[in-house]
Parts: structure tokens; sequence; C-alpha cells
């Protein structure tokens, strides 16, 4: 009896063939080109924050590791929302990143039309920096501390003080301080972004805000505001002479974090190529001393843990919302 084999080995060698497009696709899919062209970073507030700072520092040493410009696009409005649905808009591939901020997720969890859940929406890639917040003041404010402007309150006087937006970190915070000294007279006014509130708190608008250090530390340098405490659990080594608000009797502690993060479903050998070069850059000797400056601190976390504490972290403001009458 004879056998023909032909036909058989001919249809292997099809099957075969057919499958070399899918393990190629999958090679690459695995990791091996990326990044084969520039990356964006969505910064979701104005230029010249501390998150657009960061995002430019780091962004310029990951080019450097991933052989592609890295490119920083800012696209502020909504406390952060705007920028995150533009990315979330994009390709799942690595590509286009955001800045992810507490106060952006805050937003978004709180915001409406429809709440979104950015520690499911996104992924992470990489944990960068986090630093504290500062009470500051328009000098003209006669409060040369926590007391001296709590004293100011229970004698009536009313008060404005300004955040970035509605239910934001910044906002949130002052509700929290607001809630612990009874200041009854104090009131929020919301802004599209810090830069404006800067501004208005420079000039006199509004008489009291809590901004991050990298902001407005620079203008306490400068005369043009006076700080009255950092919400640090200790004093800050760039700024030892500003008290906590914990050593003036008021037990609050806020940190500011920002980190990268990726639409749901990109690839994890994507993300680990990412976090890679994040790490290599927040290593760099250069990228240490201006993060110093700036006082920005590293926030070592695992980029499979990002996702879990920024849930926590917005769990823990909305209630803050809530016994605000904010929700």
């Amino acid at each position: 009896m004879k056998f023909n084999f032909f036909p058989a080995i001919l249809k292997k060698s099809l099957i075969l063939l057919a499958a070399v497009p899918m393990v190629a696709s999958f090679a690459k899919g695995a990791g091996g080109p990326f990044p084969d062209r520039p990356i964006t970073i969505v910064v979701p507030y104005d230029a010249g924050g501390s998150t657009d700072l960061v995002a430019r520092l780091v962004g310029q040493e990951m080019s450097k590791e991933l052989g592609q410009p890295v490119i920083v696009e800012n696209k502020p409005g909504a406390t952060g929302r705007i920028g995150a649905e533009y990315v979330l808009r994009q390709p799942a591939d690595g590509y286009t990143l955001i800045m992810m901020t507490v106060t952006t997720a805050m937003n978004a969890a709180f915001g409406s039309p429809s709440p979104m859940d950015m520690a499911k929406r996104f992924t992470g890639a990489s944990s960068l920096t986090v630093t504290p917040l500062l009470l500051v003041v328009n000098p003209a404010l006669p409060a040369q501390s926590v007391a001296d402007l709590v004293a100011l309150g229970k004698k009536g006087k009313e008060m404005n003080f300004g955040s970035s937006g509605n239910l934001g970190m910044l906002h949130l915070t002052g509700e929290r301080f607001k809630a612990m000294t009874g200041l009854a007279t104090l009131h929020h006014v919301p802004y599209k972004s810090s830069a404006p509130s800067l501004n208005d708190l420079i000039g006199g608008q509004i008489g009291i805000m809590f901004e991050s250090m990298p902001s407005a530390y620079r203008m306490v340098q400068g005369g043009k505001l006076r700080a009255l405490a950092v919400t640090s659990k200790e004093r800050v080594a760039g700024a030892p002479k500003i008290p906590t608000l914990a050593e003036q009797g008021i037990p609050l502690e806020v940190e500011s974090w920002t980190g990268l993060m990726a639409p749901a479903g990109t690839p994890d050998a994507v993300l680990a190529r990412i976090e890679s070069a994040a790490n290599t850059a927040l290593a760099q000797p250069v990228i240490k001393e201006r993060l110093t400056q700036m006082d920005l601190y590293l926030k070592p976390m695992k980029r499979g843990e990002i996702s879990g504490y920024l849930a926590k972290e917005v769990q823990g403001w909305e209630r803050t919302a809530k016994e605000a009458g904010n929700r």
C-alpha cells in the first residue's frame, strides 16, 4: 500500500507559513521595537506648574533611554478631566501617557456628568514624586501663624481661599483645614488651574491658599507670599523655617503625588519599558538634585501598586467631600 505524503506536508507547510505573521506580530507586541516613534506625556494642567515641570524634567531624560523624543503636551481644564479623557481616546499602546495626580483622579471620581474611576480606566507605568502643600497667604493679611489666621476668623473676618478647581486636592485640603479649625468665615473660590489662583492671591483678590510646594515656595522666597505652614509630617529640608501644621496644633498631613499612567489594556511589556526608562531617569544625579531643589521627593512604588494607591487616596478625599457637603 502506497502513501502520498505530499498533501500532508503541503498542508503543514501552509499552516506554518500562516502562523509566521502571528508570531512576528506577537514578538512586536511583546516588546521588540517599542518605542519606534515619539511618546507623548499629557499634562492635564497649564504649563509652568509643578506637575508640568516634573513631566518635562523626567521626560527629557527618558527620551535618552528610550531613543525616541518624549513630548509634553498641556491639556488643562476641569481639574485634569479634559486631559484624562483625551488620553483615554488614544490607543492603549504606550505612545500616549498621562501625568496622573491624585487631584486628577479625585475630580474624575467626583465630577459630572459621569464619574470616572481612574484607577480602573488607567494602569500604572511609573510612580514619580510626592511633595507637601504650603499654606500661603497674601502678605497684607495680618497673620504670621496658623493661630493668627484662626484668630482673625474667630473675630468675624471673612476670608476667601483659592484652589485649582472644585473638589480637587487643594480645595478639599482647605475644607479639611476649615473643619479642623472651625473657621466658618473661610470660603472657597475655585479657579481653572493654580496659575490664575496664585496670581489673584498675590494681587489680593483672595487671601489664602493651599498650593504644592514647588509652585508656591518660589513666591514665598520672592516675598510675594507668606508661608504659614507645610502639610508634611516633618519640616522640609529646603525650607526648615516653615513649621508643619501638626506643630501648630492641626493634625493634617497631605502629600501631592504624580506618576505616569497609560490607558488600561496597554501591553505589560510596554509598561515595563516605560517604567524602566522612568526609573533610570529618576536615578540620574542631575534629576535628583533638581527635584530636591523643587522640594519634590521620590515615591518608590511598583507599577502594579499604583492603581491601588490611587483608589485609596480617592476614597479618603471622597469622605472629606461628603463631610464638607460637596457630595
